[in-house]
């Protein structure tokens, strides 16, 4: 049984080594990297981002890709393109305020979250909590975005529960397919508005 923390146990910093280039991230723990994600972009597809152990050239062991015409995406575990064995991650509700999927025979999700206890904005779209689908009210991780930085982080993933490699493996593939989910909706309403003479983006 997981007895999640009041306070984070370990904290995963989203790095951006190149500055404004989200293609290549590396998730560090005590100043060290210890994944890197890739984003892979091809014609006549939807972009990948290919979560590698060991250095950005090491083993895949997660993935997630966008689905074409659809607020949803697909996250596998290990290496996507030798199984070819993806879950299907779909929005909870219409206002797209949560994410959820199963890992291991256990439910979760996503959710956006304005807890300032967690250090989110009270103002932001993209601070989210990690919740197990069964207890809506134990935050098990929060993701918490730091849009303006560069090589000092673009965000972090604070862990107020030990879950296990596999897990956080998992839920930080989501979160980044979440992420890539929210730039493609953002291009979306950015090209619709210009295309249309003037309009709210989203």
């Amino acid at each position: 049984m997981v007895t999640p923390s009041p306070k984070p146990i370990k904290t995963y910093v989203v790095v951006n080594p190149k500055a404004f280039n989200t293609c290549h991230l590396q998730i560090h723990h005590d100043n060290r990297p210890i994944l890197w994600a890739e984003t892979k972009r091809a014609f006549f597809s939807k972009p990948q981002v290919n979560l590698h152990t060991g250095s950005e050239d090491g083993p895949i062991v997660a993935a997630a890709k966008l689905k074409p015409m659809s607020s949803s995406f697909l996250v596998a575990f290990g290496d996507a393109a030798a199984k070819e064995i993806w879950e299907k991650v779909e929005s909870g509700s219409f206002t797209k305020k949560q994410y959820g999927f199963t890992f291991q025979e256990r439910q979760y999700c996503w959710r956006r979250t304005h807890d300032k206890s967690l250090g989110a904005s009270s103002m932001g779209s993209q601070d989210f909590k990690l919740l197990d689908a069964t207890d809506d009210k134990t935050v098990l991780a929060a993701y918490i975005n730091q849009k303006w930085s560069t090589r000092e982080g673009k965000g972090r993933i604070d862990w107020m529960a030990e879950l296990g490699q596999d897990v956080e493996i998992m839920a930080i593939a989501v979160l980044l397919g979440l992420a890539m989910r929210i730039r493609a909706a953002r291009s979306a309403a950015a090209g619709g508005a210009g295309g249309g003479g003037g309009g709210g983006g989203g």
